[in-house]
């Protein structure tokens, strides 16, 4: 490729020479001894793209001393050609000034060649997400990420580190509040950075359903041989087990009648698991059990041996 820009801008230069404006060809000897300098420079392009090169050609008669200016430096031969890698973007001047060797002139020329980016074929691009907006203190997002014509990609904000330039990260959140992620990418042959946030809000975990479990017992006493109605209710708890005065697995809510023999304190206690955590609720109600009331039996109130004989007189006047 080289090669052919050089042959054209070879060919754009010989233009510049043509024999019919050297004087010798006109027959006029007497401008022999006064040659006219000339100095000609031409570019293989006019636009290159940034990292490509371009040849610079250049070709003078009857000069000296020349000088390279602008995008490129230094002294140049009278004639020549030279490569030029060109970095920077947009327009790069380059001059070439050359004495006439009669010490009476300098000869100036200038070009110009426009520096664009390079086109990569791909358009620079980048993507990043979360697989959830909000979660509660403890949980964890997925952060997705995907790009073209990028790399060097690194995290900030509540993440860092080196990543590449796809990837999936589980990330726990452990912080309250607006959490931010960050992640900046170069663009590939190019100065140019891609950054992109997400921000995911962390609440407070609530935990579900809190376990409750309450018991109570009606009435709080009664005589012996008589019933009590055990009434209980819970939340967010299973598996209940009854123990104390009664027994036996039972469900989450309902009522029990419960005929008590034995006298004194009788307590009834129930047990049941919290569905969220491997807690377990205990609650007890107690009911006083007394003896039978036996105020209304004839033979109440009477002491010694003399009971039986008073029961047996008031059957008689009974009659």
């Amino acid at each position: 490729m080289k090669k052919l820009l050089l042959i054209g801008a070879a060919a754009l230069l010989s233009g510049c020479f043509d024999g019919s404006e050297n004087p010798a060809d006109k027959g006029g000897s007497d401008n022999d001894a006064n040659p006219s300098p000339k100095l000609a420079f031409a570019s293989s392009a006019d636009q290159v793209e940034q990292g490509d090169s371009v040849q610079l050609v250049w070709q003078g008669e009857d000069v000296e001393n020349c000088q390279a200016e602008g995008a490129w430096s230094g002294g140049k031969p009278v004639s020549g050609s030279e490569f030029i890698q060109l970095s920077e973007l947009g327009n790069q001047q380059f001059g070439l000034t050359c004495d006439a060797v009669d010490g009476v002139d300098t000869l100036t020329k200038t070009l110009t060649v426009l520096v664009v980016e390079a086109d990569s074929g791909v358009t620079p691009s980048l993507t990043f997400t979360s697989s959830a907006n909000q979660v509660e203190q403890g949980q964890t997002t997925q952060l997705i990420w995907s790009g073209e014509a990028i790399e060097n990609c690194q995290a900030s904000g509540a993440w860092t580190g080196s990543k590449a330039s796809e990837g999936i990260e589980t990330v726990q959140l452990t912080t309250l509040g607006n959490q931010q992620f960050s992640l900046s990418c170069d663009v590939v042959e190019s100065s140019e950075t891609i950054s992109r946030t997400v921000t995911v809000m962390v609440l407070e975990a609530t935990g579900g359903e809190t376990a409750e479990l309450t018991v109570s017992s009606a009435p709080s006493e009664i005589e012996q041989g008589q019933s009590v109605l055990i009434t209980w209710s819970s939340q967010a708890v299973e598996n209940c087990q009854a123990s104390g005065a009664w027994s036996g697995a039972k469900a989450t809510a309902g009522t029990e009648s419960v005929t008590l023999s034995s006298l004194g304190s009788q307590t009834f206690s129930l047990s049941c698991e919290a569905i969220q955590s491997s807690d377990t609720l205990t609650r007890d109600t107690s009911v006083n059990v007394v003896p039978i009331d036996s105020s209304d039996d004839p033979k109440s109130g009477v002491d010694g041996d003399d009971a039986d004989a008073l029961y047996e007189h008031f059957n008689q006047y009974a009659q």
